[in-house]
């Protein structure tokens, strides 16, 4: 193998495959970058034995060829290069690479490339997302659940309708689904959402592949290949529609109230909602600090909520005005945007209990 390529994209390359790394000890294959040097491209994997990770540059390759080579050093060694280029070489016969820049040069030792677990190969046709549809989709990403222990509810689901895709997160307090109006027959899938969580986007389309066992999300010049979460994802949208309708009704100037949660959360983490018809107050549970901003609600009433769940609902959605829903101080509290609904679970005390009888 033998090659030149350009050190600052390569360099960038090198630490987003780290990101894949297993943290833990584990075969030693597992802590490698696979290079392949074919025709004018470089591709280059890290996989953590079940996500794994390809990201394609362009090269200037003289020799084919490929290397398994320790990712961290691999890493460190081009992050402290000088330069614009930076040349690749593995020669025949010979199990180490060597890196060399100007005068300096450096030789990481090659594990066979045969170790390295490339996933098998998905024959099922893929289907293109708009890049606006998924970055749509993603905003139900924050409510996904984190917990090893609930399952399926780690993953972000989803699926086509005849009116376009519903995507849903769901964590067992909060749950948030986007109806969005785009033509994407044949979705059906369950994304793990620590996975998504670590991947930057572009507004480029994504490419979206999958069967029974695993997903393949291609956007760009990179591929990551991740499993497919099993189990019965709960059936959001008939839950949703079953809930009654809270019967009130505010809006609210969604930067407002997100910068005066942003104050409150730094002393406190449930906060009180006091609606009056044409503003709402925020306070701490111990009434040491309050904020008041502008609104229109359809009556007065007062809710409790997690100010990090509910920071959470309102940087989800998009909109310069975002409008909640609520009821009794038992009820669950709705933040609806366009084509979203985000519902979240109240604080109750043995109090709102009592106002809910």
């Amino acid at each position: 193998m033998k090659l030149a390529a350009d050190l600052p994209t390569l360099n960038e390359a090198a630490i987003r495959l780290k990101k894949m790394l297993p943290t833990a000890n584990t075969q030693p294959e597992l802590k490698c970058f696979l290079l392949a040097a074919n025709k004018n491209t470089l591709e280059l994997y890290a996989s953590d034995g079940t996500t794994g990770l390809q990201i394609d540059l362009p090269a200037e390759v003289k020799e084919p060829g490929e290397a398994l080579i320790l990712g961290e050093k691999f890493k460190t060694i081009l992050n402290g290069l000088p330069g614009d280029k930076v040349e690749l070489s593995l020669k025949d016969g010979e199990t180490r690479l060597e890196v060399k820049q100007g005068r300096s040069k450096y030789k990481l030792d090659s594990l066979n490339p045969e170790l390295f677990p490339l996933p098998p190969a998905m024959t099922e046709t893929p289907i293109e997302i708009p890049g606006t549809a998924w970055k749509e989709a993603l905003t139900c990403l924050y409510a996904v659940a984190t917990d090893d222990s609930k399952g399926v509810l780690q993953g972000l689901r989803l699926l086509s309708t005849p009116d376009g895709i519903d995507v849903y997160g769901i964590n067992g307090h909060r749950m948030a689904m986007a109806g969005l109006p785009y033509d994407l027959p044949g979705l059906n899938c369950v994304i793990p959402g620590d996975v998504l969580k670590g991947l930057r986007f572009s507004e480029a389309p994504v490419f979206l592949t999958f069967d029974p066992a695993q997903i393949s999300i291609r956007q760009d010049n990179w591929e990551l290949v991740t499993r497919q979460m099993v189990g019965e994802y709960p059936p959001l949208r008939q839950m949703m529609e079953r809930l009654p309708k809270p019967p009130h009704r505010a809006r609210i100037n969604r930067k407002e109230i997100v910068d005066a949660l942003k104050r409150l959360k730094a002393i406190a983490r449930i906060v009180s909602l006091h609606f009056t018809t044409q503003s709402l107050t925020l306070e701490d549970r111990e009434r040491t600090a309050t904020e008041e901003i502008d609104c229109f609600c359809t009556t007065t009433g007062t809710v409790k909520a997690q100010i990090k769940y509910l920071l959470e609902c309102l940087e989800a959605v998009s909109g310069d005005v975002v409008e909640i829903t609520f009821g009794r101080p038992t009820d669950p509290i709705r933040v609806e945007d366009l084509h979203f609904v985000h519902i979240l679970s109240p604080i109750v005390s043995d109090q709102s209990v009592e106002e809910a009888a």
